[in-house]
């Protein structure tokens, strides 16, 4: 995309980018205040510290997508891939049909890796 509108999408996309990890952050702070830090009692403690740790991890990558927009796009792609194989085998080991949460994730991973090239170009970035 040249000029003005490959700038505009650029933008946009963070800014989806930015309301996702917002409400992620959500998510992960409310259950620390309703249940405590590791909150996650029927899970291993490699999960409730991975989980917990989201917590964390949310709030840095809306930082840095704020002040280091090309790092924070990268550390998107980290978050979630790691956040979606994590959450992948958790599934696997405690099967839930209805796992609407990991399945809006794994959309929005897909998103993210069919956002990623446009958002790291050279010329997306001009």
């Amino acid at each position: 995309m040249k000029g003005q509108g490959g700038l505009l999408l650029r933008k946009l996309i963070v800014i989806l980018y930015i309301l996702a990890f917002l409400g992620a952050f959500v998510v992960h702070a409310g259950d620390i205040l309703r249940f405590g830090f590791f909150s996650y009692a029927w899970a291993s403690p490699f999960f409730n510290v991975f989980w917990t740790l989201l917590t964390l991890a949310d709030l840095l990558v809306v930082y840095f997508l704020i002040k280091r927009v090309r790092l924070g796009i990268w550390l998107v792609l980290l978050v979630m891939v790691l956040d979606v194989l994590v959450n992948l085998i958790w599934d696997s080991i405690s099967p839930n049909p209805r796992n609407y949460g990991l399945f809006a994730q794994i959309l929005f991973l897909g998103f993210v890796l069919g956002s990623f090239p446009f958002l790291v170009s050279r010329r997306a970035s001009a």
